[in-house]
Formats: C-alpha cells, sequence, structure tokens
C-alpha cells in the first residue's frame, strides 16, 4: 500500500515521506528503528504510484553489483569504511550512485551499522540487506556482499532470458497487426476504387472490409486517443494491486508464453529461497519474506496459502499441492529434502532446472510460435483473397473483353 507520513526525526526536526509498505505497522516499526516519531500516517490511492509520485527509484541491478563487488574487495583490502565511501564516491560516474553513497556515509558517521545503512537508503534490494544482517551478525560482511552479487547476476540472466523469450511474439504480432492496419486503411481503398471504375459488382466481404477502412481514415484522431488511453489504462492497471493480480494471473495462464512466466518466478522463488536459507534465516522468515518479494502478484496470492498451510502445521510438500501453482516436480523434490534433511541441496537443484527451462524457452520458442504466425499469415492471405482477387479477376475479364 502507499502512504505519506511526517513526524519527527532524532534531532528534533519535521520530515514528510512517501512510501511503499505492506503494512501500516511497517511505517512504525522503520521509525522506531531509526528513533523518529510518527505524527501523521495517511493510506493514499494506489492510482498515485503510476505517475511516480511514491515509488523510490531503485538503483539497477547491474549497478547494485558492481557496487557489491568493488566493496567488497575495499574490506577484503582492510579498507575501513569511511575511507571506502569517500573513495567510491570521487571514482563514480554516476550522480545517483554518489547521492546513495553519500547517504550511507552520513548514517554511518551517525552510528548505523551498514545493514541500516544501506535500509535507510531505499534503493536497494531486499536481498542486499538481508545477506548484510547475517554478515554483521557473522562477522562475514564481505562474503555476504558477494554472495549478494552471485545472486543478483543470477537475476539480471534470469530476467535477461525471460525478456528475450518474449520479446519475439511481441515484436511479431505488433508487426503483423501493423500491417493489416496498413493494408486495410490504405491500400484497399485505392484497389477498391480502380474496381469500381470498371463497373464490378463488390462482393459482401469487400463491403464491409471497405466500411471498416472508411471508419479508420474517417476516425482516426479517435482511434489514437482510444490508443493511448489504452496504453495509459494499462499503466495505471500494473500499479494497482487488485487489477495487477488479473493481469499477472492473465499472462501466467498465457497459452506458450505462460510457460516462460511460470518458469521464470519459480526459478526467482527457489533461487532467492536457498540464498536466504543458506544465510542461516529461519525458513518461517523466509517465506515472509519470499511473499512480499516475488515480482507476479498472482503468484505471491498463491504464495500466501501455501504460508497460512505452513503456519497451521503443514509440510512445505503439502503447502505447496495446495497453492495449486507449483508443479509436481517441485513439491515432490522440496518433499524429498523434507524427509532427507537436505532442502538446501534441493532448492539448488530447483532454481537451476527452472533457469534452464527459461534458457531453453528462448532458443526453442521461436520454432514453436512459427506455425502459428504462418497460420496467422495464412488466414490473412485467405481474407485478401476473399475480398479482392473475386472482383479483381472480373476486372481482368472485362479488360479482355474490351480488347
Amino acid at each position: 500500500m502507499l502512504v505519506y507520513y511526517s513526524g519527527l526525526n532524532k534531532e528534533g526536526d519535521k520530515f514528510h515521506r512517501f512510501d511503499e509498505v505492506t503494512e501500516l505497522d511497517d511505517v512504525y516499526d522503520e521509525a522506531e528503528k531509526n528513533d523518529e516519531d510518527v505524527i501523521q500516517l495517511v493510506q493514499l490511492p494506489e492510482v498515485l504510484g503510476a505517475i511516480g509520485l511514491t515509488q523510490t527509484k531503485k538503483l539497477k541491478n547491474k549497478e547494485v553489483v558492481e557496487f557489491c563487488r568493488h566493496l567488497s574487495t575495499y574490506l577484503d583490502g582492510g579498507v575501513d569504511l569511511s575511507t571506502i565511501f569517500r573513495d567510491m564516491q570521487m571514482s563514480s560516474g554516476s550522480g545517483s550512485m554518489q547521492k546513495v553513497i553519500k547517504k550511507l556515509s552520513a548514517s554511518l558517521s551517525e552510528g548505523d551499522n551498514l545493514s541500516l545503512a544501506f535500509d535507510k537508503t531505499k534503493v536497494f534490494p531486499e536481498v542486499v540487506i538481508t545477506l548484510l544482517e547475517i554478515g554483521e551478525k557473522s562477522g562475514t560482511i564481505s562474503q555476504s556482499l558477494k554472495d549478494a552479487a552471485m545472486y543478483l547476476e543470477r537475476e539480471i540472466e534470469l530476467r535477461s532470458s525471460t525478456y528475450r523469450a518474449l520479446i519475439y511474439p511481441v515484436f511479431t504480432l505488433s508487426i503483423m497487426l501493423f500491417g493489416l492496419v496498413f493494408w486495410i486503411a490504405f491500400v484497399i481503398p485505392q484497389v477498391v476504387n480502380v474496381i469500381r471504375t470498371m463497373d464490378v459488382e463488390l462482393p459482401i466481404q469487400t463491403q464491409m472490409l471497405l466500411v471498416m477502412s472508411n471508419f479508420m481514415q474517417v476516425y482516426w484522431i479517435a482511434e489514437l486517443v482510444v490508443l493511448f488511453g489504452g496504453f495509459v489504462i494499462f499503466f495505471i492497471a500494473r500499479s494497482l494491486s487488485f487489477s495487477r493480480y488479473y493481469l499477472d494471473k492473465f499472462w501466467w495462464y498465457m497459452p506458450i508464453t505462460g510457460k516462460v512466466v511460470l518458469s521464470s518466478q519459480m526459478a526467482f522463488y527457489f533461487n532467492y529461497f536457498k540464498v536466504l536459507y543458506d544465510a542461516g534465516i529461519p525458513v518461517s522468515d523466509i517465506l515472509v519474506k519470499l511473499q512480499k518479494s516475488v515480482p507476479s502478484h498472482f503468484f505471491r496470492q498463491r504464495i500466501s496459502i501455501s504460508n497460512t498451510a505452513i503456519k497451521e502445521g503443514d509440510t512445505l510438500q503439502n503447502a505447496y499441492e495446495k497453492a495449486n501453482v507449483f508443479e509436481a516436480i517441485a513439491t515432490r523434490v522440496i518433499g524429498v529434502g523434507e524427509q532427507t534433511g537436505n532442502l538446501e541441496k534441493q532448492l539448488g537443484l530447483l532454481g537451476d532446472a527452472y533457469l534452464k527451462r527459461v534458457q531453453t524457452f528462448v532458443e526453442t520458442l521461436p520454432k514453436v510460435l512459427e506455425p502459428v504466425f504462418i497460420t496467422l499469415i495464412g488466414i490473412f492471405f485467405v481474407l485478401f483473397a476473399s475480398t479482392l482477387l473475386g472482383p479483381l479477376y472480373e476486372v481482368f475479364i472485362k479488360i479482355g473483353a474490351t480488347q
């Protein structure tokens, strides 16, 4: 949910903030952690998120990976944090990164630990902050930073593979749609005008197509407005929890491409699960973090069902079966991991399997979709033949008869 709140910080200065939280209590917990007092708290309409009013711009994963690796190298070399951030601020070419480093330095100078300083910036992924907290308790901050960088690199690879798999059908369908609109709006009217000059009677399908063409030519401004409005409504719907759930559910069950979405979400889930499990975080806490972190709102809702079942005493395997989105292979492998006490290995197997499946989709999806696109092109050709070739044939007959 999106909120606005104001209050007093520990120096007594008043602050005003916009933020996105899971529950209202999260605001008070965060304020207590930072030694602040919240005076006013207001929940805002979610539609405001669409214009970016309450969204804190996160760093790109590539920037975070580079930052974590540089910081880890400095720490391995025995350099103190104040010197590290001073050097990194001077060498950073990005203005946004310089501001982040400045905030980190200010937090550390106020006595905050490194994980809290990262958390206050609101620009780092939660996995980085969680692993830093574990690293501070165990004295392995440098290794925690390396683990976070490795996880984010894998997430970058996963997202890149997913986008590559989906961009082909989206691009191809867009080109086909553009071509269809161009033919209907510009080419067909010219051909029909030639046919009419020869006093040839137009069949009903040609007349219907011509009505559609005239409509597109006359009301093209309204069509552009509707198209633009559709894009605006879509982006607003993506920012609202209620509509986002149904959009994500639609993509989840889409034929063919839905498999890509499912596999990428599962790869994210099990890889993140493994990273947190390896760090020694209790499973109950991991499941809560996973529910908040998965990109798909539909998947989040199904995860909440499994999390509730686990709180009631179910095993992971039974809870996953109740969620009704985890595949049989996933529930079975997790069940074996629970029975043998080797859950860490099973999580790694599932994470690797789903990542490889996404990569396989990248390679095979164009070949799978080729018959579909060929069929659509065939339908377009039949439409063209039935509307234009018949009348054109009559034109040629008339021309031949006059010679």
